[in-house]
């Protein structure tokens, strides 16, 4: 029985149409690999009863839909790569089912919070949730193990980065492009990009593409109306009293007030 199938498009004379077409009869199937090619219809419910595969790339084929519920019965599933599917809705809970998981990539997509339980994969290494249209915390649950490659860029992720998580990260840590905020710890992966969120600051100069905190870096957001003392920062209004001391240049607000990108906003530039 067939093991392994690739079904590769070799440019747009090979690129084939219409819906998945229906593979469950495979049930030896063990690596299948779809690339290039122009399937519409999301992917089946069926793909649930492929129970011996163990490889699942599909990508670059822009099928569409939500990834259905039945991906939680894959059990011996180690890698899911759906890079630019252009997966629609959520992640279904079941991917925590997943306990073989080593890669999960569903960058490029449409996909929504809420996230599924990660914590109950102990063996995921590699996980891209890039270019998405997340909009949550990071679970704190992401700085109690080490991560290869994690990927959260091009999303609305907010909040402080859980204390001690870029330093679990060997290979890429990307949280470009969001609307985090605090103070970051320092990171040892070997590809960091922490820049574009406007309200991040980081332990150390050069840390990742983002400024300098001038509050003690202990992994947690700084205390409120404590922030870098260069660059521009945007706060929300009300805010009662703001204070510059000269000499740490820090701004320190008193009130309640949130940090936010949009709404009505004072801006303050720190010479």
């Amino acid at each position: 029985s067939l093991e392994v199938l690739n079904i590769e498009g070799r440019g747009a004379s090979s690129c084939l149409t219409g819906p998945l077409p229906d593979l469950r009869a495979l049930t030896r199937l063990r690596t299948l690999i779809i690339r290039w090619q122009c399937f519409s219809g999301g992917l089946p419910d069926w793909i649930g009863d492929l129970s011996s595969l163990y490889f699942f790339r599909f990508d670059n084929t822009p099928i569409g839909g939500t990834i259905p519920e039945s991906i939680g019965r894959l059990s011996q599933l180690h890698d899911f790569i759906g890079l630019r599917a252009g997966f629609t809705g959520t992640i279904p809970a079941s991917v925590s089912n997943l306990t073989n998981l080593f890669g999960f990539d569903v960058g490029f997509g449409s996909l929504r919070e809420p996230l599924p339980d990660f914590s109950r994969l102990p063996g995921l290494q590699w996980l891209f949730l890039n270019d998405n249209n997340f909009s949550a915390t990071i679970p704190p649950y992401f700085a109690t193990r080490s991560w290869g490659y994690l990927d959260l860029s091009n999303n609305s992720f907010y909040g402080a980065i859980p204390p001690g998580l870029p330093s679990l990260v060997s290979t890429q840590f990307k949280v470009n492009s969001n609307q985090l905020s605090g103070c970051m710890t320092g990171s040892s992966a070997a590809t960091c990009d922490a820049s574009n969120n406007p309200f991040l600051c980081g332990c150390s100069s050069a840390l990742c593409g983002i400024p300098v905190c001038d509050t003690s870096c202990n992994g947690t957001r700084p205390t409120p109306g404590s922030w870098c003392s260069n660059g521009t920062w945007t706060f929300v209004e009300p805010i009662v009293d703001i204070v510059l001391t000269p000499s740490n240049k820090t701004v320190i607000i008193t009130g309640d007030f949130q940090v936010s990108s949009n709404a009505s906003k004072i801006v303050i530039t720190i010479p």
